[in-house]
Parts: structure tokens; sequence; C-alpha cells
């Protein structure tokens, strides 16, 4: 059994003073966390739904605590786990794909590819695509068994340009850089524009 902890949804107030606020960026006082560990789904058959994430995304299943009373299982690839739990998923209409919904992406290594091998499972998807600064960008949208939505994205050749500074530059435990610690003089990196060498697209 899990046990429920209940918080107050008025916690104790901070005092921060503007001196504190100068001399640390604000993200300094958020949670202590590492990278993100996994994404959890509700579905109502394991086999089925584990299955797809093994088939069509290529994770793997992974050990999962022999001492958890409720079915489901875990799966791993990309540096991510998907956790799938037997349960009642919330009803959605399958029929429908809506991008701008709560969803899952992934960096896709060749995002033609990608869609062909979507046509070959007989996955029903959607394109959306945007053009700025000369970069296009495109996305892949469909549902897994349980109507959870899936994306597989070029979002990477979209450059990453910070809208907020402060703070040293950070490295997460992979070795990424944390574009939220960047300082303000890194705001001005060739990051805010298109990739060397990028040519308009015709959107």
């Amino acid at each position: 059994k899990y046990k429920m902890m209940h918080h107050s949804l008025s916690p104790r107030p901070m005092h921060v003073s503007s001196a504190d606020c100068s001399r640390r960026h604000i993200s300094d006082m958020s949670l202590a966390l590492g990278t993100l560990n996994h994404v959890s789904f509700v579905v109502a058959d394991v086999a089925i739904a584990a299955q797809f994430y093994r088939d069509v995304l290529g994770f793997t299943l992974v050990r999962r605590p022999s001492s958890f009373h409720f079915d489901g299982c875990w799966l791993w690839r990309h540096g991510l786990g998907v956790h799938l739990i037997r349960g009642t998923p919330v009803n959605k209409d399958k029929s429908s794909i809506v991008p701008q919904s709560n969803h899952l992406s992934f960096l896709a290594q060749d995002l033609d590819t990608v869609e062909r091998q979507l046509d070959d499972f007989r996955i029903k998807y959607v394109v959306q695509r945007c053009c700025e600064d000369g970069v296009e960008m495109r996305q892949l949208f469909f549902h897994d068994p349980d109507n959870h939505m899936i994306e597989v994205c070029n979002c990477d050749e979209f450059p990453l340009c910070l809208l907020e500074g402060g703070g040293d530059t950070r490295h997460d435990s992979s070795g990424e850089s944390d574009a939220s610690t960047f300082g303000e003089s890194d705001t001005s990196m060739s990051l805010c524009h298109p990739p060397p060498g990028q040519h308009e697209c015709a959107c």
C-alpha cells in the first residue's frame, strides 16, 4: 500500500531578498533534480501495450520490483524508462489525433524513414510542419494502443534560444549543458540563430 502524504496548499512563505536574487539565478532555488528517469502510462492490457513499445518504438523490457502488488511492466531505451500500469486509461477519441495535447516526444534519426515505417505498421498519424528563421521543423503524431500521444520530430533542428539568463553554465550527469542555467553572457551564443549552412525552407 502507498502512504498518502498530505501537504498544505499554503506552504510556509519563502523570504528572498533582492540581494539574494542578484547573487544567484532563480533556478538555484528549484528542486535538486537530475535527469528525467521515466514516464508512466495507465494501460488496459499490459501485454498489448508492451508489444507496441517494443516493436514500434524499440524499447526493451527491464526488471521491475517484484514487491509491486499491481500489474505492469518496465521498459527502457534512449536513456528513458516507460512504466506501464494496468488500469483504466482515460477515455479518448482515438479517431482524432490532436498534436496540441499531452504527448511523449522522440527525436528521429531520419523522419522520412520513420514515416515509411509508420505506414508499414499501418499506424495512423498526422504531420505538422512549421518554418521559422529558415528552419523547417517537422513533427509526426500518433497514438499508442491506449490513445497516449507519441511524437517523433526533428525539433533539435530548431535553434535553442534562451529567454532568460543568470548563473553559471552547468552540465548534468550526462555531460549535456543545462539550458536553464546559462549565464547572460551565454545568451548571445549562435544558438539563437539558424545553424551554419542552413538553407531557407520552402514552407
